[in-house]
């Protein structure tokens, strides 16, 4: 069985895959996450291999956990060999969970055009034709707005993402919110519809922690898909064993 680690800036996200079942998920505040607890998940089910994503950065005692049970650890990055080629100029400064959410959704919609979003602590875009990554763009999150514009002025407040937020908003907090919610909502609109203009029959895909909140909003040709890099993290580890 194959365990998946996706380590964020907030939070750390795990799964435990027999082929392509998932059997069980786990989700940790970062803090939460320590040697103990992988431990404890280690002894949940019989794992032959394991794989991580540590965009929040890789724990030194992680390693030597998984070392001291015999079990090798495939740490991925933009450069790990997958399904698909990129074009990227340097692989390896392509951030592992953008890979790996697009090899999750190339595995979920194989042979298809993709538009592949996560609104995390980033907002990113990915766009991939049937075999090769094309590239995308980065731009921030929803509390990175939110926190820019009270840090970068003198009298605008600090408002928390959770709250009311529409379009005619009649009071600060409000209009902090809703500019920041609704222009990553007008961006994912806009980037989706240039991609189309480009590519046929594009699928396109959102994860990420703000997903849910801003498909609401009306991106209805998006699919929300929470898992997809620990989907493309067990399908980078299966890949990685077929051909070693």
């Amino acid at each position: 069985m194959n365990l998946v680690i996706d380590i964020g800036n907030t939070s750390v996200k795990c799964a435990v895959y027999d082929g392509e079942d998932c059997i069980c998920r786990h989700r940790y505040a970062s803090d939460a996450f320590i040697d103990s607890v992988l431990s404890d998940l280690l002894c949940e089910a019989d794992i032959d291999h394991a794989a991580c994503v540590a965009s929040g950065g890789l724990p030194a005692w992680m390693p030597m956990v998984f070392s001291e049970r015999g079990i090798d650890l495939l740490v991925v990055t933009g450069a790990t060999p997958a399904p698909l080629q990129s074009a990227y100029a340097e692989p390896e400064k392509l951030g592992g969970d953008r890979w790996a959410a697009l090899i999750g959704a190339a595995a979920l919609s194989p042979d298809t055009p993709l538009l592949v979003c996560d609104a995390g602590t980033c907002l990113t875009f990915d766009v991939a034709t049937s075999d090769l990554h094309l590239g995308g763009m980065i731009a921030p999150g929803l509390t990175m707005r939110l926190r820019a514009m009270h840090d970068y002025t003198h009298a605008l407040p600090f408002v928390e993402a959770e709250g009311e937020a529409t379009v005619l908003a009649a009071d600060t907090d409000s209009a902090l919110r809703a500019g920041a919610l609704y222009g990553m909502a007008f961006e994912l609109s806009s980037y989706m519809v240039a991609t189309k203009q480009n590519l046929t029959g594009v699928q396109c895909f959102l994860t990420g922690g703000d997903a849910e909140r801003l498909v609401a909003l009306g991106l209805n040709d998006f699919r929300v898909e929470p898992d997809l890099v620990l989907i493309g993290l067990n399908k980078i580890l299966t890949c990685h064993y077929e051909t070693t």
